[in-house]
């Protein structure tokens, strides 16, 4: 291998783009992070953190890192359109409980900017990637500050907006009629062991959980037109608000509560890779998600991909390009039956009578639903979730 395969530009600083600059530093290779903002800001997420995301972190030596920050979550409760409720427990794995996790993600991705930094990648906050120049042996990036920086791999993982799958002419318009709805309220959890989704009749969805700042991390996606009819996101949160006398009396909403909002919610990229150069996070491309899945999947595939250098380095090659296709592959082949199940459910939401005779033969037995979240959380493969499902 030659120098350049070692020297690598990470471009974002998120969950994705800060994990695999910890993992890639760690295992020797020459990392620099360059992150657009001067501190880390807080983007529309549900702030949840599923079980097999969490895992991640013990397999990068980091088995703490959650448990010493924040607050453990032991599952979902579901509460449909007809009333009833759907406690739904982590399966245990390998004889152990699993547990998930009540972020606070700036917490999150300042630890985790802290450990690349630590295991020696350099962090440079504020310092924007203007625009790239494909070369021989790997990329020039130049700055907004007209300064260039040559690296031999170029990562993106700068979200949804990102300036490298632009860059790389990868990015696709990817319309939906979704918009998601974030912010703080102050309120009470039913449990503060267990994280909490409303479905609506008309196919709206919103995720409750505990934050450790004391507040309702509450977020809401709906179609961008509801919105519209209640007079945009402050009236469509009162709206579905007002559905439920539990969350009337439990959450103290009022107008002056700042609200982020994200539009379109699903976005598509035409390939994860080019020459020396890859995504992954956001970057790469999101369907609208039920239950985590978008930090499960920054952090899978920054540990995916990390992997596949990290094996390229042991093995002395210097195809870099031979082990982008196999982390492209491996994205795919891991998530095409969990987006289909998404596409699935999403035509499942809009149909109430649907949702409640599901929601009743899941809640039959606590391995049916243990089995289903399991399934969404990608504790399980699709195909075993739905055999639990349906035959135990």
């Amino acid at each position: 291998m030659t120098s350049e395969d070692f020297e690598i530009a990470v471009v974002g600083g998120g969950p994705a783009g800060a994990f695999c600059a910890y993992l890639l530093s760690r295992a020797g290779f020459s990392v620099v992070l360059y992150e657009a903002a001067q501190t880390i800001q807080r983007k529309v997420c549900g702030e949840y953190l599923s079980p097999s995301a969490s895992r991640l972190f013990e397999d990068a030596g980091l088995p703490d890192f959650l448990s010493d920050r924040f607050p453990a979550i032991e599952g979902i409760l579901f509460h449909v359109p007809d009333g009833r409720t759907m406690e739904a427990r982590f399966p245990e794995q390998e004889g152990r409980p699993c547990h998930g996790y009540a972020l606070d993600r700036v917490v999150m991705e300042e630890a985790l900017l802290k450990a690349a930094r630590e295991a020696g990648a350099e962090i440079r906050m504020g310092c924007k990637v203007r625009s790239l120049r494909r070369e021989a042996k790997g990329w020039e990036l130049l700055l907004e500050t007209g300064e260039k920086n040559n690296r031999g791999i170029l990562i993106g993982a700068d979200g949804r907006h990102s300036v490298v799958a632009k860059e790389l002419g990868l990015r696709l318009k990817y319309a939906t009629p979704r918009i998601a709805l974030h912010c703080f309220i102050p309120g009470q959890m039913r449990d503060a062991r267990f994280g909490e989704m409303y479905f609506y009749g008309d196919g709206a969805f919103l995720g409750l959980n505990a934050s450790p700042a004391g507040h309702i991390n509450f977020s809401l996606v709906c179609e961008a037109d509801q919105a519209k009819k209640k007079n945009g996101a402050k009236g469509a949160i009162a709206h579905y608000l007002d559905q439920s006398h539990d969350l009337r009396d439990r959450l103290a909403w009022n107008e002056s509560i700042p609200i982020h909002s994200t539009y379109p919610v699903n976005h598509s990229v035409s390939n994860f890779i080019d020459h020396r150069a890859v995504l992954i996070g956001d970057a790469g491309g999101l369907y609208d998600p039920l239950t985590g899945e978008g930090l499960y999947l920054a952090l899978w595939s920054a540990s995916c991909l990390a992997t596949q250098l990290i094996r390229m380095k042991e093995e002395g090659s210097e195809e870099v390009d031979v082990y982008l296709k196999k982390y492209a592959r491996l994205k795919t082949r891991h998530f095409r039956w969990k987006n289909r199940l998404s596409v699935f459910f999403q035509w499942v939401l809009k149909r109430p009578k649907t949702v409640n005779r599901i929601a009743k033969y899941l809640s039959a037995t606590p391995q049916r639903s243990e089995a289903f979240i399991g399934m969404m959380g990608h504790l399980y493969p699709p195909s075993t979730g739905l055999r639990k499902i349906l035959f135990g």
